[in-house]
């Protein structure tokens, strides 16, 4: 599967997801309901990193399938923080700006250290108030 999920610390507090290559609609939905029974298998806050630097392509039906995982729960998930290629990210812009909002804070670093590095920050501050969309850089 061109998606891996995984548990970076045996806490279970941080998830990191690696997308190669092309991926299918179905792939992604499977990935994100797997990312989904993750979150929901712990009773804590998770923050989850995308490392889209080896995504290449997405297929026609992404939109449709954009639609699909949004309306998935993510009762912990607080962050997510997408690495490398930018034109993921800016497709999430979209995507989060045609849904209105999304229940979770999300950021784009370059690098996986700097994810890190911003969830860490991230993780300090989480007193402040949620938003219903927030982009954190």
């Amino acid at each position: 599967m061109p998606v891996r999920l995984e548990w970076v610390d045996p806490e279970q507090t941080l998830i990191y997801i690696v997308a190669e290559g092309h991926l299918s609609p179905d792939e992604v939905l499977s990935a994100a309901n797997l990312l989904r029974e993750m979150v929901q298998s712990v009773d804590h806050p998770v923050e989850a990193i995308i490392d889209a630097r080896k995504q290449s392509f997405f297929s026609r039906r992404y939109g449709e399938m954009l639609r699909l995982v949004h309306q998935l729960d993510y009762p912990n998930l607080r962050m997510v923080v997408f690495v490398g290629a930018s034109f993921v990210w800016e497709l999430f812009l979209t995507f989060a700006r045609q849904f209105g909002s999304v229940p979770y804070r999300f950021a784009m670093k370059p690098t996986y250290e700097e994810a890190v590095e911003l969830i860490q920050r991230f993780r300090l501050e989480a007193d402040m108030p949620s938003a219903s969309s927030a982009c954190w850089n």
